[in-house]
């Protein structure tokens, strides 16, 4: 066997998480400045875990967290990452953001819905993949929507 060989192997045995490098999003209300959005962070974390079919184990367990400052109405800095957890050997976690579009509400709060989508693969048990919707808000509030 090969070196090419040896590495190859690895690279399908090891347990991998790539998550989505997006530059962060800003929802800013009348004229505000991102400079000025300064209070939180405000956070909203998801959970996300796969067991094994064949030994009924937890391959994957992961806090996927969303992060943004707000002032009362405008949303700033707004990214996703994964705050903590695991990935087993032989499994891969693909993680994307997809934010947008936001609105304004009555009182002039912006809000922004995104979705985490989550595509696992494991050597064993094929693919996989979740979306989890959620909503962050310029008055510093967030909310979990629904999970496909």
């Amino acid at each position: 066997m090969s070196a090419d060989d040896v590495t190859a192997v690895f690279n399908i045995l090891k347990g991998s998480l790539r998550v989505q490098d997006a530059a962060p999003v800003d929802v800013l209300v009348g004229g505000t400045s991102r400079d000025t959005v300064s209070q939180g962070p405000a956070s909203v974390t998801e959970y996300y875990d796969q067991t094994s079919g064949m030994f009924g184990s937890t391959i994957t367990n992961l806090a996927i967290t969303a992060r943004w400052m707000y002032d009362g109405t405008s949303i700033a800095g707004f990214r996703v990452s994964c705050t903590d957890g695991f990935v087993q050997m032989g499994s891969t976690v693909d993680i994307a953001v997809q934010a947008g579009p936001s609105h304004i509400d009555d009182a002039g709060v912006a809000h922004l819905p995104y979705q985490i989508v989550v595509t696992f693969n494991n050597v064993t048990g094929g693919a996989q993949q979740t979306t989890i919707s959620a909503e962050a808000s310029g008055d510093g509030g967030g909310r979990s929507l629904a999970a496909a």
